[in-house]
């Protein structure tokens, strides 16, 4: 005979929770989440996948361009987007459940959660030319913002991508140059 508190797990000191596993994703066999890049949105919201095109896989099919799908959060697949522009960089959700793609040359592509194309916007003529790195997506009082730093490691902000207005911040100095 098991334990009545075995499947519980501690949280903290005088606190205990349990998992209880509510329905299985529908996509099961069918998805390695190994092979994805992934970004879920909050709060149990749509989660999109894209193929990490650093790992190597068998890809059935012979298009070159990346297929991002967007998934419920039970696993039922709700739409695809045919990337066709540049390198997709990072992805994310913002607060109102847009699924944003971040490009290598700071192209940001807005899809709502039926994949249907919204806008775009850039982060500045420098960005495009120097490529970005890395980039985080977040949301704050301002809205969802987009943090991108570029090759030449500068970095470049957008508070509110409803109403984006890019802007450089200041110069990260040099370790040597700091007395």
């Amino acid at each position: 005979m098991s334990l009545l508190s075995a499947d519980w797990n501690p949280l903290g000191r005088d606190i205990f929770y349990r998992k209880y596993e509510l329905y299985s994703m529908e996509w099961s066999g069918q998805v390695d989440l190994n092979d994805f890049i992934v970004a879920a949105a909050p709060f149990g919201g749509p989660i999109a996948l894209v193929r990490d095109e650093k790992k190597i896989v068998k890809v059935q099919g012979a298009s070159s361009k990346p297929l991002i799908s967007i998934f419920s959060a039970a696993g039922r697949n709700i739409s695809s987007i045919k990337a066709n522009n540049g390198k997709i960089l990072h992805m994310g959700w913002s607060n109102a459940e847009d699924l944003l793609l971040v490009q290598d040359d700071g192209t940001v592509l807005v899809y709502n959660i039926l994949g249907q194309f919204q806008r775009t916007f850039g982060l500045g003529s420098e960005a495009r030319e120097t490529k970005i790195v890395d980039c985080k997506i977040y949301n704050s009082y301002c809205g969802t913002g987009v943090a991108v730093i570029t090759t030449s490691f500068r970095l470049y902000l957008v508070d509110n991508i409803n109403e984006p207005k890019p802007r450089r911040l200041a110069e990260v100095p040099d370790r040597k140059s700091v007395v």
